[in-house]
């Protein structure tokens, strides 16, 4: 393997992530495992095979370290329990929808480590750093929409908020050239998500949490992970 950032760790929560926007667990497995000295991929209830699946990659690729699933009970705690595992120096945080790349369709990580240390180099004061990712839509109409989340971090130095949802204690932040792409399936698809786990008219996510309701337990389920074949323009 290369792994060319030595520094860098990467933490991923995953549920029934066999399919989903971004091609499913394999590949987003394959696609960034060789380029990180550590990768932590923590299971929360999966029912599709994710864990299986995972299992046998920690086999392939010996830096990829897979816990024994865990109760989700919120994306915060998930998200400090994958965290704690993390021994590099940075922690690169994503989401198995999620595609790091510094060039279409090249994936050149030798640029993305030149654009990655030559910030937190810069800025030791700091302990959370922002990507420069966009929203890959199924909808040609909607494609590209830029956003800056916080997902680089100093390891030991940043946890999440102890709630249902998933925000870093951080006093700033500054943002990193690096490409982060998130697939998306399409919008009709998106609006079912937001209406039948995170907004219902009878329930609310954080009740969904506290009763234990599944994802793959509401409707629409299936096509959240419906595949966006943009993600083949990626490598």
């Amino acid at each position: 393997m290369n792994q060319i950032l030595k520094e860098v760790g990467i933490s991923t929560i995953v549920r029934d992530e066999i399919e989903n926007p971004a091609g499913g667990i394999e590949r987003f497995v394959h696609s960034h495992a060789p380029f990180v000295s550590q990768m932590v991929v923590q299971d929360t209830g999966s029912t599709d095979g994710t864990y299986e699946t995972l299992k046998k990659l920690a086999k392939i690729y010996s830096n990829l370290f897979v816990p024994e699933p865990i109760l989700f009970e919120g994306y915060s705690d998930a998200r400090n329990k994958c965290l704690s595992y993390i021994k590099t120096p940075l922690t690169l945080v994503l989401d198995a929808d999620e595609l790091i790349t510094s060039e279409n369709p090249k994936n050149n990580w030798a640029e993305l480590k030149l654009a990655i240390f030559s910030v937190v180099n810069q800025h030791k004061d700091l302990d959370s750093f922002s990507l420069k990712a966009m929203h890959i839509f199924l909808e040609n109409e909607f494609d590209l929409i830029p956003y800056n989340p916080q997902r680089l971090f100093r390891t030991g130095k940043v946890e999440y908020y102890r709630d249902v949802f998933e925000n870093p204690w951080v006093d700033s932040s500054i943002r990193i050239s690096v490409p982060l792409f998130h697939f998306l399936p399409s919008l009709e698809s998106r609006s079912k998500k937001m209406k039948n786990w995170y907004r219902t008219e009878n329930t609310d996510f954080k009740k969904n949490i506290s009763e234990k309701i599944s994802p793959r337990d509401t409707e629409g389920f299936q096509e959240w992970k419906e595949y966006n074949p943009k993600r083949d323009n990626y490598e």
